[in-house]
Order: C-alpha cells, then sequence, then structure tokens
C-alpha cells in the first residue's frame, strides 16, 4: 500500500511537472517551430496525449500563467489538474461573454477551490 502512495506522489509531482514544460514550450512558441498551430494540437498529436487529458493540462498550463501558484497549490494535492482545468474553461467562457477576471479575482477563485472535491467546485462555478 505504501509504494502505491508513494506512486501517486510521484504522479502529482510529475503532473505539475508536465505542466510547467508545457508553460515553458508555450512561452518560447515551440510547438510552433515544430509546425503545430497551437498547445492543444502539440499536446495531442506529438506528446500522444488523447484529446481529452491534453485539453486538461493546456488548460492547466493556462491557469498557472495566470496564477502560478497553481503548481504548488497541484504538488501540495491542494488542487488536482482537473479542477484546474475546470477552473480555466470557466475564466475562459467568462472571457468569451466579456467578463473577464482579473489577475486577483483569478487567485482567488482558485483559492476558494482549494481542498474541494472536483464536483463541488464544478457546482460552485456553475453557480457564478
Amino acid at each position: 500500500m505504501e509504494s502505491t502512495k508513494q506512486a501517486v506522489v510521484l504522479e502529482r509531482a510529475a503532473t505539475a511537472n508536465v505542466v510547467r514544460h508545457f508553460e515553458e514550450i508555450y512561452r518560447r512558441r515551440l510547438f510552433a517551430v515544430l509546425g503545430y498551430s497551437s498547445m492543444f494540437l502539440f499536446a495531442v498529436e506529438e506528446l500522444g496525449y488523447d484529446r481529452a487529458s491534453a485539453q486538461r493540462r493546456v488548460n492547466a498550463m493556462e491557469l498557472s500563467m495566470a496564477v502560478p501558484e497553481v503548481l504548488t497549490f497541484i504538488d501540495e494535492k491542494s488542487i488536482c489538474l482537473q479542477t484546474a482545468a475546470d477552473i480555466q474553461t470557466f475564466l475562459n467562457k467568462e472571457r468569451g461573454a466579456r467578463r473577464a477576471y482579473s489577475a486577483e479575482a483569478k487567485a482567488s477563485l482558485v483559492r476558494d477551490c482549494l481542498n474541494l472535491p472536483t464536483r463541488e467546485v464544478q457546482r460552485r462555478l456553475a453557480a457564478l
């Protein structure tokens, strides 16, 4: 059982590390250098992620670029990849509806979702 728990800890650290790598690739536009029009396509076609997994990581990357503490929260198990992706999906929809959140409001929204189950986060986001 302990080895399974340790594997989960390593998996979370690896997930946060992958998101960090995604940030660097995005900032340097390396996906474009390789001929991809988006990080999503790079993740699917170059890295072999399925579409849903790629989208979660790209969304988490976008959120972590706006709220850098997100990666620490993932490392600490305060927030999971799905929650980070759900928050960014919500923020994208809000921006599309011309209700963009400030940097402080984004950080506050993330903090409000810490240590909550994914379904509770989804419920709260739907109520906003």
